[in-house]
């Protein structure tokens, strides 16, 4: 059995910091089987941010292929998360 690697285009602890206080990171990549999908992370505060404000101002949310929530959008929990998918 391979195993999966995950990638990011930014791996800087700046990157690391500014990501967890927005609750999101979408810069994630994960190869499976010799495939790389771009994965989005979000934390549920801002996932239910994002959901509020586009109920209100547009009427809908749809959601974006490859949605992943994570505790809190710091590397370990994202690489442990997307370890166990």
């Amino acid at each position: 059995m391979k195993k999966n690697s995950v990638y990011c285009i930014d791996n800087s602890d700046r990157t690391e910091v500014e990501s967890s206080h927005r609750g999101y990171r979408d810069d994630i990549f994960v190869c499976v089987d010799g495939q790389i999908f771009n994965v989005i992370i979000y934390d549920i505060v801002r996932l239910q941010q994002d959901f509020e404000t586009r109920i209100q101002e547009e009427q809908y949310f749809d959601i974006e292929p490859n949605i992943v929530l994570v505790r809190e959008v710091k590397r370990e929990n994202i690489i442990f998360t997307l370890e166990k998918l």
